[in-house]
């Protein structure tokens, strides 16, 4: 091959490799490439396209669920309720409450017993006060029970202790001593205010292992009116009501 054959050659692949549309790119150009800020795979939106290209959420909203308030009750004693009853209210407790604080009127939306309102009793054989239980209230006293409206104990736990001026060691040992003895403090609802009849629903007393209706207000009457329950001893409510006539409602 001639040299003039040999510049011919070169120069034709020359031009063949700026024809190519697979050649490689020179290192500089690698480069440069690398450095380079890609463009985003999905465009800012602009005045024409905005809201164009938004997929709609596949998960639906999430209403919020309506959930009634707990019912709330005054559990107190067969022996007491009477006294309740003449009275038509439900009065704030203020033994043990110390000075600054709130007395309060207790209920609670345990649905069966508030072992808070277990009596104490003085037992026979030594003259000592016992602690008392749910059997032991219930037999020496009766168990009973005041449904109200749920307006009308609106406090809870929590906001007991910041409106009541209790201090926080008493609120403390307090929440202590009920769940030793089994009951929850976040079940505890309370009023400020006394609660009158006109806040009473249900009014039942406990016979034999269930609650049953003692008075029950209707749609047509102001008050519960008293359904026919078999009654307990009167000698033993009597006892009862004489034993307890100084402990708290």
């Amino acid at each position: 091959m001639t040299a003039h054959e040999i510049n011919d050659t070169v120069a034709i692949v020359a031009l063949l490799a700026t024809l190519h549309p697979f050649r490689q790119p020179n290192s500089a150009s690698r480069t440069r490439e690398a450095i380079a800020p890609k463009k985003p795979l999905i465009r800012a939106p602009t005045e024409r396209t905005r809201g164009m290209f938004i997929k709609p959420s596949s998960k639906k909203s999430k209403k919020p669920v309506h959930r009634d308030p707990p019912r709330r009750w005054h559990y107190t004693t067969e022996a007491h309720l009477p006294k309740i009853l003449r009275s038509g209210v439900l009065l704030p407790a203020t033994c043990g409450v110390d000075n600054g604080e709130r007395p309060a009127v207790w209920t609670s939306a345990n649905p069966v017993w508030e072992e808070t309102a277990n009596k104490g009793y003085v037992d026979e054989a030594t003259g000592m006060t016992r602690t008392g239980t749910k059997a032991t209230t219930a037999a020496r006293g009766g168990l009973a029970r005041i449904e109200v409206r749920p307006e009308a104990a609106p406090y809870d736990w929590v906001a007991f202790r910041a409106e009541s001026g209790i201090h926080p060691r008493i609120a403390r040992g307090l929440a202590e001593a009920a769940v030793a003895a089994g009951a929850n403090p976040y079940e505890w609802f309370v009023s400020f205010e006394p609660i009158e009849m006109d806040d009473w629903l249900d009014i039942e007393v406990w016979r034999d292992g269930r609650w049953v209706t003692f008075a029950r207000r209707t749609a047509d009457t102001d008050h519960p009116q008293q359904a026919e329950v078999a009654p307990k001893s009167t000698t033993m409510l009597r006892s009862a009501s004489n034993e307890s006539a100084d402990m708290v409602k």
